[in-house]
């Protein structure tokens, strides 16, 4: 473990001089702040200038976890976006991109051995194409598969939003507004795990804080996904908007 914080703690000082910032977490994502009373679980690197923004966090151990790209191509705030998903073998899970110019995502999603999954275009939120795969590489006519969440879990989602997000009081004083997006692991039993926020470059730290407060007080469930038959745990991100009046 000494060997580890030497280690990020070089790493630390690398980024710091190369413009990009390193911060250590907790297992709830949380932001520490000596790391001599909390030990670290992750740690997050961020990059950032005028037009692109790039988000990595790592295992510790430097295993991968999670990576957010996303570069705006002209003067308003549309963003074409990447994020990867791993294993935690440190293995691609999925890559998700979007590109607003098109607004047009495309999912694709891996086996653990490297295999593709699935792979889906949306575009506008309407699925145009999707196409699953067994391991072996065939095509899989009826792969049993239902992305996590239903309309039920949205609005029970939406209602508490309503009920208990407040709006930041100095965010409103200097008048930030914006989106957060919430990240998190949907679990097999349908709770909320692993909650971080992927944009927080993108909004006012008020933002950010309040957004997470209240998703770390939801109480409620989401009916978890089911690939190839079975309940598997999902990646979701899911926005959370402040818009002043």
């Amino acid at each position: 473990m000494k060997f580890i914080f030497q280690f990020t703690l070089f790493m630390f000082l690398v980024y710091s001089l190369k413009g990009q910032s390193l911060e250590y977490l907790n297992k709830n994502f949380s932001v520490i702040s000596d790391i001599s009373k909390d030990q670290p679980y992750f740690y997050r690197i961020t990059s950032e200038d005028s037009l692109n923004v790039l988000v990595r966090i790592f295992f510790i151990d430097r295993t991968p976890y999670y990576e957010y790209r996303a570069t705006r191509f002209d003067i308003t705030e549309r963003f074409s976006q990447t994020e990867i998903f791993y294993y935690e073998s440190g293995k691609r899970k999925k890559i998700r991109q979007i590109d607003a110019l098109t607004d047009q995502a495309v999912d694709v999603s891996y086996f653990e051995s490297g295999v593709v999954k699935s792979k889906k275009i949306r575009k506008s939120e309407e699925v145009i194409s999707e196409e699953y795969f067994s391991e072996d590489g065939t095509i899989d006519p009826n792969p049993n598969i239902f992305e996590f969440g239903h309309e039920r879990d949205m609005e029970n989602w939406g209602n508490f939003l309503m009920e208990k997000l407040q709006y930041p009081l100095v965010a409103r004083r200097m008048g930030h507004s914006g989106t957060v997006l919430l990240g998190f692991d949907v679990n097999l039993n349908g709770g909320m795990e692993n909650i971080q926020v992927v944009n927080s470059s993108e909004v006012h730290s008020s933002l950010e804080k309040e957004a997470l407060r209240v998703a770390m007080a939801y109480k409620g469930t989401w009916t978890p996904g089911i690939v190839f038959g079975k309940t598997e745990k999902s990646r979701v991100i899911l926005p959370v908007r402040f818009k002043l009046n």
